[in-house]
């Protein structure tokens, strides 16, 4: 997969980070004048290592540093190969696989057009079409297109699993995708079967600790919590992000998992101020790389707030979540406003039943609220924090 011997040895390792540094120091600079690419086969070694760091920045989540290295590789191979040469065409996928990261507008598309490109140049029925497939899918799926990303992904199975032995990497990253799929369609026992099924091979590519293996337990854990088996699922959990932490260090993938140990934790009711410290390390480490406030992360954080008695801090943490669909805001605020009414904690309370009445789009449901300002109001002495 990589060209240079100690970057392949640290990726099969699962050492990403440790991959991607070794290759950033190896990159060949780009050309400030034509001479030193004045053969097409300089300039063709260069796109590959520049394609190979694109897909190690993709890895390490240096989104911005992946697009440079891959819109470079892309315009080299290109101009020299042509637009539908299989090497420009690997670079035109890693750049859809980006779009999809990156949650663009139109990774679809991009998608579409590579696969197009594919097959007209391999055939429908040829493996390198059928890795794609199996991406898109994976794109599809995060896009909630869910009977769309079935179809795709059960064209990729009939080739992979036809062409590559069943202990190969790309049919772990098949399985991968096809239990998170199947969770999307809310199968979880299929789901578990599948992602223990990509542990076990998993582990013999590579070796339990590797991140990959750790990204199918992920998936094996949040099927469980889908059945219900939150114990078992939190028991994976810290081997997992530890395993995410060692081979990327601070990363989007460790902040989810994170994320996953806080929300079980809430679930099961026995630890709160862990989930806090679980979620609030999983935000600041999501927003390292995407800078705006995660939604399903701040509304974990708000249940474990309103859980443990801290109806308050729930309030504040609404309140940070100006960006969010107005019916996700109007859930948590007419939460906390209802439980500080319920408690006769009427000062506190005026604020929250406020903003509740405000986010209402329907008028009568902003008259109901209407109903509950004027009697929460009525409550107070007179003075300025009666103002309805």
């Amino acid at each position: 997969m990589f060209s240079d011997p100690h970057t392949q040895r640290l990726w099969h390792a699962g050492e990403i980070r440790a991959a991607y540094e070794h290759s950033a120091s190896t990159v060949v600079a780009p050309p400030v004048t034509e001479h030193p690419f004045r053969d097409a086969g300089a300039s063709l070694e260069a796109a590959g290592r520049w394609h190979q760091h694109g897909i190690l920045c993709w890895h390490a989540a240096r989104f911005a540093e992946c697009k440079t290295m891959l819109d470079r590789a892309h315009a080299a191979r290109k101009q020299v190969l042509g637009a539908e040469h299989a090497d420009t065409l690997d670079t035109l996928e890693r750049r859809a696989a980006l779009a999809h990261y990156l949650i663009a507008d139109d990774d679809q598309a991009k998608f579409e057009d590579v696969v197009g490109r594919l097959v007209r140049v391999f055939g429908d029925d040829h493996l390198r079409v059928a890795i794609a497939r199996r991406n898109f899918a994976a794109c599809l799926r995060d896009r909630r297109r869910v009977d769309d990303a079935r179809a795709m992904l059960e064209l990729a199975r009939t080739v992979i699993e036809r062409d590559l032995p069943t202990d190969h990497a790309e049919v772990v990253a098949l399985y991968k995708v096809d239990a998170m799929l199947a969770i999307a369609e809310r199968r979880s026992a299929d789901a578990i079967a599948i992602a223990e099924r990509a542990i076990r091979v998993g582990i013999w590519v590579w070796h339990d600790e590797h991140p990959f293996v750790a990204a199918a337990a992920l998936t094996l854990a949040s099927a469980e919590a889908r059945q219900g088996d939150d114990k078992r699922a939190v028991k994976r959990m810290p081997d997992i992000h530890r395993s995410f932490e060692r081979a990327y260090g601070r990363h989007p993938l460790v902040a989810l998992a994170l994320h996953k140990h806080g929300q079980l934790e809430l679930s099961l009711g026995r630890n709160y101020q862990l989930a806090e410290q679980l979620v609030r390390r999983g935000i600041e480490m999501y927003r390292e790389t995407y800078p705006a406030m995660p939604m399903g992360m701040a509304q974990t954080l708000f249940k474990i707030m309103f859980a443990s008695g801290r109806v308050v801090d729930a309030g504040e943490i609404a309140l940070e979540l100006a960006d969010a669909p107005r019916w996700l805001q109007l859930d948590m605020t007419s939460k906390v406003a209802n439980h500080l009414v319920k408690l006769r904690d009427f000062r506190t309370a005026l604020p929250s039943v406020k903003r509740a009445r405000d986010l209402c789009d329907d008028d009568e449901t902003r008259a109901k609220w209407d109903t509950q300002v004027a009697y929460v109001a009525a409550q107070l002495p007179p003075g300025p924090d009666r103002d309805t």
